[in-house]
């Protein structure tokens, strides 16, 4: 139903919401953060950013084997905004 599509989306946001802090933090801890950074300003397209985010590993959370897309989505809106301060 429309009510249970809503609830499922609200939960899902939240979820990314929490974890997008810890791709952040992964990030900061990744000697090699500066120069994969530069390589994500770089790319132009969403997809491709969320496919760079996802291959360095920092949307992998931890006790968890899957890339979270919309976490990787997420996170590199977050490191991109915070990158171009």
């Amino acid at each position: 139903s429309t009510t249970d599509r809503l609830i499922r989306q609200q939960a899902d946001a939240a979820v990314t919401a929490a974890l997008v802090p810890v791709c952040v933090a992964q990030s900061k801890s990744d000697q090699m953060r500066a120069k994969k950074l530069g390589e994500l300003r770089a790319i132009t397209s969403s997809y491709e950013q969320q496919e760079f985010i996802a291959k360095t590993g920092w949307a992998n959370i931890p006790g968890s084997e899957d890339v979270n897309r919309d976490v990787a989505e997420a996170c590199a809106a977050a490191l991109l905004k915070t990158a171009s301060r």
